[in-house]
């Protein structure tokens, strides 16, 4: 009786871990793969109750778009759960309220849990240290490069996220040499194009 248990406690536990863990993604994946990709900033966040469950509606100010095709100036994206409520799903980083950032959108009609692509991987902050403003990856650490080349992705393992996609390299504490969104921007649109048939 115990073991079973036992068994039954690991293979329940192997089965949460599955579902909050996200597969590491590549950067071309992303590009290819996103219906939308944009810099903006957070205006607003609200929690709403039209649906099965609370879900977190996040605003953004459009500032440029770097792929794909949308005229408005703001765009809402649903998160599922509702932090301010208590109801937090693992691995789920909100952008919050006055955030800048890149964010890549996966669909723009589908409901996910999470609309960004490979969800922190998809999810790029600008962060000003000394007058400077920096991307920083969902790990936290500024982006210092885009590694590799266009349509060198042959997904050849599968791997659990680290908050930052394949073709994405950070480093801790390289704020003066982290990429500017402009750069790293640019870098997006020359790879996208890289990529194109």
């Amino acid at each position: 009786m115990g073991m079973r248990w036992l068994v039954g406690f690991w293979f329940l536990w192997l089965q949460v871990a599955a579902a909050t863990s996200v597969r590491e993604a590549g950067l071309d994946e992303m590009l290819r793969n996103s219906e939308l990709v944009f810099r903006g900033q957070v205006s607003g966040s609200e929690i709403r109750d039209d649906g099965p469950r609370p879900y977190t509606r996040v605003t953004f100010r459009v500032e440029a778009i770097i792929k794909g095709d949308y005229d408005g100036d703001t765009l809402s994206l649903d998160f599922a759960g509702a932090p301010a409520r208590g109801l937090r799903v693992d691995e789920m980083r909100y952008p919050q309220p006055g955030e800048r950032g890149i964010y890549f959108v996966e669909s723009l009609r589908r409901r996910q849990a999470n609309p960004l692509y490979g969800w922190s991987q998809g999810h790029f902050r600008i962060v000003v240290r000394n007058g400077r403003a920096v991307v920083v990856g969902g790990d936290g650490k500024p982006v210092v490069a885009v590694t590799g080349s266009p349509k060198g992705e042959n997904g050849a393992r599968w791997a659990l996220s680290r908050g930052v996609p394949k073709g994405v390299r950070t480093e801790s504490r390289a704020w003066d040499r982290g990429l500017t969104p402009v750069q790293f921007e640019d870098l997006l649109r020359q790879r996208l194009e890289a990529l194109q048939p």
